[in-house]
């Protein structure tokens, strides 16, 4: 399985992003003779009857084990010390592999969809907010 997500990945520009840990614990076998098949497609083949599962995201494709939350969406308001909005400011997820970000409306609102197990960066200004998010709870803390 390692090794066919690897030439997957080689193949196309390190598109598929997975943790070698959890695919390790695959025993599946992968033979597979695909041509002209989009990555999510080779990949949805070799995940095929295991306990992993793939989905695109943000042009990625994402591999990781079934139980697990794939993505959280975010909603909130970005307010100042005095509890006034602040719209237009930016909130950025930002790791090793992709960026993701939206901008607050003119109400302070921002909405953002982003992967468990990751940590956001919200900037407004020089302040800075890092929101850590995993499949049980969102932590905030000032940076």
């Amino acid at each position: 399985m390692l090794d066919a997500l690897r030439e997957i990945n080689r193949l196309s520009d390190n598109m598929v992003v997975f943790k070698k840990e959890e695919v390790e614990k695959e025993t599946k076998r992968v033979t597979i003779d695909l041509k002209d098949v989009t990555v999510l497609d080779a990949v949805k083949a070799c995940v095929e009857s295991t306990n992993l599962t793939c989905v695109e995201y943000a042009g990625r494709v994402v591999v990781t084990p079934k139980k697990e939350a794939l993505s959280l969406t975010i909603t909130g308001v970005v307010r100042d010390d005095k509890g006034e909005p602040l719209p237009g400011a930016t909130i950025v997820l930002k790791t090793d592999s992709l960026q993701i970000g939206t901008s607050a409306d003119v109400q302070g609102a921002y909405r953002l969809t982003v992967p468990t197990s990751a940590t956001t960066l919200l900037e407004w200004n020089l302040k800075k907010l890092l929101l850590i998010v995993t499949r049980r709870f969102l932590k905030l803390l000032w940076c």
